[in-house]
């Protein structure tokens, strides 16, 4: 594909799509290999950049009227955007496997925000535990 320059009507939007967006994403300051892994490669780099992206749903309404095929867009998979086109209710994984957010999951090196508040949470409650067991003599 070759490179068009500015003033070349081609390379401008099409009318009352408005790209402006594109500058503020956080994957245009990352490699980009990661938002377009190898088939049965892992989508979870990609998806933690696009969870605090504050451009997220331009990304993906981008994608979905594009009918992008390839990577990842406002932290879907294509898989996922095919879905929400067919009117399916999807939320996008950071392949967790299906599971629900837990500690375990947090110290495997997951740090999907539902996660880290799992893990925050189990501490609190152990430290806790720790605290009543101590007040009743029976130590560590």
């Amino acid at each position: 594909m070759t490179a068009q320059p500015l003033d070349d009507p081609r390379a401008l939007p099409a009318p009352g799509q408005d790209e402006r967006w594109k500058a503020q994403a956080l994957c245009a300051q990352t490699d980009p290999d990661a938002f377009f892994p190898e088939k049965g490669g892992t989508t979870r780099p990609a998806k933690r950049v696009c969870l605090s992206c504050p451009v997220r749903k331009q990304c993906l309404d981008y994608a979905l009227d594009h009918d992008e095929r390839f990577g990842i867009w406002g932290g879907f998979s294509e898989r996922e955007r095919r879905r929400l086109k067919r009117g399916h209710d999807v939320t996008p994984t950071l392949q967790h496997g299906g599971h629900q957010p837990s500690y375990a999951c947090y110290q495997r090196g997951c740090r999907h925000p539902d996660c880290c508040e799992q893990a925050a949470k189990y501490q609190r409650e152990w430290r806790h535990r720790k605290k009543e067991q101590e007040r009743q003599g029976g130590g560590a």
